[in-house]
């Protein structure tokens, strides 16, 4: 298959991984149904056995092309099938009939099972070698083995890679399975854990891996993680057919340039550019397999495999001591090492030695907080986690940084595209633009920091308290934010949802509380009182600060300040040539606003008739609507918005 389109527009493509012990035939029966034989080392052919993954790939009637991975049976090489079974659509699990059910049987399913493989079916291989009663026996100890597991239903077919016997029914048991397995979407941005990395003369680095997420193309630049690596996709292959582009659930070669072969090996991650951080501990809940003989306790040291990775951690159990088998429980892994992962991903625990698997789970968050032993509100984040989608995701990042976090770097901790981001902020989370990035922030952020500028404005109103101005927002951010978690662009959202919700209001250019008025003595309170008296007296002529000054006995200079004090205070309304009462404002609006609703429009003549007014009074009350933007201007009218 080739073009430039690449597979995703011409045919369904899914994975499947095979699984079983040892010598019970998987290699056999994937060369039967394909034709493609899977052992390529040397050492495979001179042993017998499988010791790497194997790839081949088997065309379905109905345009389907199902990727088949070849995993080794034997138990020193568990680790290797875990990696192999990472990324896989259905298990094709495989029992010899001369063999029936053992160890590697057990242990793959139960590997399955906690990688979330939810559909498959049974091979009951080599019915060459037994004869009918004896494969209809092991037909019915397989059937016991996958009772309550996700093959309880699955179709048994027996089958002889030998002869040929039964592979045709395989097939078709192979076609039904795919035709009800949906494609792998994986998430919005490339990865692809790579499990094979080789140089191919004349073309350089070729790396091999089941696309885990998103789509990658030729010319990508791609990160190599957690080596911190970058490259350049130079060409990609699908099961040897040259592409443009390969796709989330594709099995892929990738042709890099820029990097040799032996820089990278199993376990490292292709990604795209930026779009993922490694990470050293990973939150989840975690299920401890019902064979494991005895309890896992807290701080229990493990060997962590996730996608084609692994790497040795301890195990830190949040709401209990210890985890019987068969029991769930939140936890955090604590590594040794970095690796990539994203919410949702699957991982197995097992044993540090590789003797055993443990158990398994999913990771819910990427890039936690270290917790504390026991921690109940971290298992109870986790949780809202398990239960929420990426809107939670976020939010919980959010309440983990406790101050706003660039849309960027919320891209990179939960490994999305932006625009899947910004489709879930929604309600009570709030962004801000700034430049090529934006800043988000949640409504618990915004109440702390209302919280923190009233307490600013308090003190500052203490230290000034004939002042009626506030802070402005550059002298006002060190008092909220002494770390300078907030930029000025930030608090400036912030602070216009703190004024919208009564906690302060504006003062020319700073900030004031709500409820800050400027103390006077008992003269400049007098002087107040007569100022607003005398307004409200006329409310539609006030007198302007010079006809106050000849009409109030008062000293001149002392009703400049408090008429100052007034207007920037609000107590009265800045009319240009002198101060409204608010009561005369909002008298004149409901004059105003019923003209309006009746005629449609008023000229200013007519807003002067209206109030029975001169024009340099009815023009500063209108002045303040314009600005207020209770009408708009058309020429020499106004009308209501």
């Amino acid at each position: 298959m080739t073009g430039a389109g690449g597979p995703r527009d011409t045919m369904k493509h899914l994975v499947a991984g095979t699984a079983g012990h040892i010598d019970h035939g998987k290699t056999a029966l994937v060369k039967a149904l394909t034709g493609i034989d899977t052992d390529r080392l040397p050492e495979e052919k001179r042993r017998g056995i499988s010791i790497e993954l194997g790839y081949a790939y088997l065309d379905l009637p109905d345009g389907t092309r199902v990727g088949i991975v070849d995993v080794p049976g034997h138990e020193r090489f568990v680790r290797t099938m875990v990696a192999g079974a990472t990324g896989i659509d259905f298990a094709i699990l495989v029992v010899a009939a001369d063999d029936s059910v053992m160890p590697q049987t057990r242990e793959h399913l139960s590997i399955l099972e906690l990688l979330a493989i939810t559909d498959g079916l049974v091979a009951v291989n080599k019915i060459d070698l037994v004869d009918a009663e004896m494969a209809e026996l092991v037909a019915e100890e397989v059937r016991d083995l996958v009772r309550g597991t996700f093959l309880a239903n699955a179709e048994i077919v027996p089958v002889s890679s030998i002869t040929g016997a039964g592979l045709d029914n395989l097939r078709a048991a192979i076609a039904r399975v795919a035709a009800r397995v949906p494609e792998r979407r994986g998430g919005s941005v490339a990865r692809l854990p790579i499990d094979r990395s080789f140089a191919v003369a004349g073309h350089g680095t070729v790396v091999t891996g089941t696309m885990a997420g998103g789509t990658l193309s030729v010319g990508d630049e791609v990160d190599i993680l957690p080596r911190g690596l970058r490259a350049r996709v130079r060409g990609l292959q699908w099961h040897g057919a040259t592409v443009e582009a390969v796709y989330a659930g594709q099995r892929a070669a990738v042709n890099l340039s820029g990097i040799k072969h032996d820089e990278l090996k199993r376990g490292d991650v292709l990604c795209a550019r930026d779009a993922f951080t490694p990470t050293s501990m990973v939150d989840g809940i975690v299920v401890l397999d019902a064979g494991v003989p005895r309890p896992i306790e807290h701080g229990a040291s493990v060997s962590f495999h996730l996608g084609t990775s692994e790497v040795t951690g301890r195990l830190a159990l949040l709401d209990r001591p210890h985890l019987e088998p068969g029991d769930q429980a939140w936890a955090q892994v604590r590594l040794a090492g970095k690796v990539v992962a994203r919410r949702g991903d699957r991982f197995i625990l097992r044993t540090v030695g590789g003797e055993a698997t443990l158990g398994g789970g999913q990771v819910l968050d990427a890039h936690p907080l270290k917790h504390r032993r026991q921690r109940a509100e971290a298992a109870d984040a986790l949780a809202r986690l398990a239960q929420g989608g990426l809107r939670a995701a976020i939010r919980h990042e959010l309440r983990k940084a406790a101050a706003p976090v660039r849309l960027s770097t919320l891209c990179a901790q939960l490994s999305e595209a932006r625009p899947q981001i910004e489709a879930a902020l929604g309600d009570g989370i709030h962004l801000v633009a700034t430049g090529s990035d934006a800043w988000a922030y949640d409504d618990v952020l915004l109440q702390e920091t209302a919280a923190r500028v009233r307490a600013a404005l308090a003190d500052y109103h203490k230290e000034k308290p004939l002042l009626a101005t506030g802070l402005t927002i550059s002298a006002l951010a060190p008092r909220v934010d002494p770390d300078r978690h907030l930029s000025e662009d930030v608090l400036s959202a912030m602070l216009q949802a703190i004024e919208q919700q009564g906690y302060v209001r504006r003062v020319g250019n700073t900030y004031a509380l709500a409820t800050h008025r400027v103390e006077l003595d008992p003269r400049q309170a007098a002087a107040r009182e007569a100022i607003l008296a005398a307004c409200l007296a006329a409310p539609f002529a006030p007198p302007t600060l010079a006809d106050l000054q000849r009409s109030l006995p008062f000293p001149p200079a002392q009703l400049a300040s408090v008429h100052e004090a007034l207007l920037k205070s609000g107590e009265l309304i800045d009319g240009q040539v002198c101060g409204f009462h608010p009561q005369a404002v909002e008298d004149a609006w409901r004059k105003l606003e019923d003209y309006l609703r009746q005629h449609g429009q008023i000229t200013m003549s007519e807003f002067r008739q209206l109030l029975d007014t001169s024009r340099r009074y009815a023009m500063g009350l209108m002045h303040h609507f314009d600005a207020t933007r209770r009408v708009v201007r058309d020429g020499d009218f106004r009308r209501l918005p």
